[in-house]
């Protein structure tokens, strides 16, 4: 049992009722004496808990509140913070063997039950209930490869507030079904969402949120996210990594705001990322970015409404490269008239569709990679360039033929504005027209042609 915290559901004989031996007398704690679970004269009647023993932690704000360290704790059921306010923490290679648990049982009460010091633990919580009130679960472990685990199809049912934080410089792993109404918040660490289901899509998820974080939340291996309204990714000078891998989903059942006021990366690699509508680098500091990239044959972003890119300072990036597509229900508005850069990129097979307007403002930049056999394509309604926008066309690692020509975008709508730079391989031009842009290479340009021998 070393370094392993189980919650065990009792034996098949235990649930029908057979062979139930009398429940001792409820074990109330009172902390009167210090913080160690094991300590009887911090019960009330006075004596540890045993297996049969229904656990109740409750008290007034400056309760002495238990820790389990180095041992094993019992109880047939536990509540914690049953109408005011309750906490646990289970320390290095601690075990608690229970039945169920209850958390914040009373609307108004307060728990908190605090994970920490486990080197390669494992957490199992068949019967974690959330009750009317504020409840948390918080990682604070100061070792890697964590484990939180729950049965598929046995999500946290809860009337209250329940949180799930991940908050130490390492991993923790969500497998099985969970559903926070209070949301989930990863501080410091990484949050691994492999194969699960995080479900809360009425309340936020929120990737390094406060200054100093460093957080990273990783979809992969099949698992699936639906959260909202919002999901915050870096603010406050902070660090978040957000990947949205193969075969996944992360749906976002409003806004995702990444780079809010600090650096934020977020990934959609071969997986499915949707939302409402995107705001990057909207309050970065100068050497802040916040980056939006969307990769791979199956990379997919999809946003019903509009997404916005730039903010004072910093760099706002949206990048679609190596297959990946996206579609955008609302308008793409690359700078938003302030002093920060923004960036639209499309590699060489890549496809942006966007029913509104496109609009390229001042310091806005539109980079686009084009090789032998393939181009990006851009769809959208409307084009409006700012005079301080530009074009950027990188030197090809697999040149076109000469006199190749390629139409990048399309706008039934009309084109309206010219860019201030453009920046071309040798013996290339841009060709404007009222509803579309394209790329040509001279026939016999003697540079062109210098170049390409």
């Amino acid at each position: 049992m070393k370094n392993r915290l189980v919650w065990i559901l009792a034996a098949c004989g235990l649930l029908s009722g057979a062979l139930i031996a009398p429940a001792m007398a409820q074990k109330v704690w009172t902390g009167s004496m210090d913080e160690d679970w094991q300590l009887a004269g911090n019960w009330n009647p006075s004596g540890v808990p045993a297996a049969s023993d229904p656990v109740v932690i409750d008290g007034p704000e400056g309760t002495t509140w238990p820790r389990l360290e180095q041992a094993t704790g019992l109880a047939q059921s536990l509540v914690l913070g049953q109408a005011q306010r309750g906490r646990l923490t289970l320390g290095q290679t601690a075990v608690l063997t229970a039945q169920s648990l209850l958390l914040a049982e009373q609307a108004g009460s307060d728990a908190e039950l605090v994970i920490e010091g486990v080197v390669g633990g494992q957490l199992d919580l068949p019967a974690v209930i959330g009750g009317s009130g504020d409840a948390r679960l918080v990682f604070r472990h100061n070792q890697s490869n964590y484990e939180f685990r729950r049965p598929s199809g046995t999500p946290v049912d809860t009337s209250g507030s329940l949180m799930l934080v991940q908050d130490q410089f390492f991993a923790t792993r969500l497998l099985g079904q969970h559903s926070h109404t209070g949301g989930t918040r990863v501080r410091r660490g990484d949050l691994d969402l492999f194969g699960g289901q995080l479900i809360h899509p009425a309340v936020a998820l929120e990737v390094a949120p406060e200054a100093f974080d460093i957080g990273a939340l990783f979809i992969r291996n099949g698992a699936q996210a639906d959260v909202g309204p919002t999901l915050v990714a870096g603010a406050s000078g902070s660090f978040a990594n957000l990947q949205v891998g193969p075969n996944t989903t992360l749906d976002i059942n409003g806004l995702l705001a990444a780079g809010v006021s600090g650096t934020a990366f977020v990934d959609a690699t071969g997986g499915v990322l949707t939302a409402q509508a995107v705001s990057l680098g909207s309050n970065l500091p100068e050497s802040g970015q916040a980056q939006l990239n969307v990769l791979g044959a199956s990379g997919r972003v999809f946003v019903s409404g509009d997404v916005d890119l730039g903010g004072p300072a910093g760099l706002a990036r949206y990048a679609i490269s190596s297959g990946g597509q996206s579609e955008i229900g609302g308008d793409l508005r690359v700078g938003v008239g302030a002093g920060g850069r923004a960036e639209l990129a499309l590699g060489v097979v890549a496809s942006l569709t966007v029913d509104g307007q496109l609009g390229l403002d001042n310091l806005a930049t539109l980079h686009l990679e084009i090789d032998t056999f393939s181009h990006p394509v851009i769809q959208v309604a409307s084009v409006l360039i700012a005079p301080g926008a530009a074009l950027q066309v990188p030197d090809p690692t697999d040149p076109p033929d000469p006199g190749s020509s390629f139409v990048v975008l399309e706008a039934p709508g009309g084109i309206s504005g010219t860019f201030g730079t453009v920046s071309l391989p040798v013996g290339w031009s841009l060709i404007q027209e009222s509803t579309r842009l394209l790329v040509a290479l001279a026939l016999a340009d003697e540079i062109f042609a210098d170049r390409f021998e």
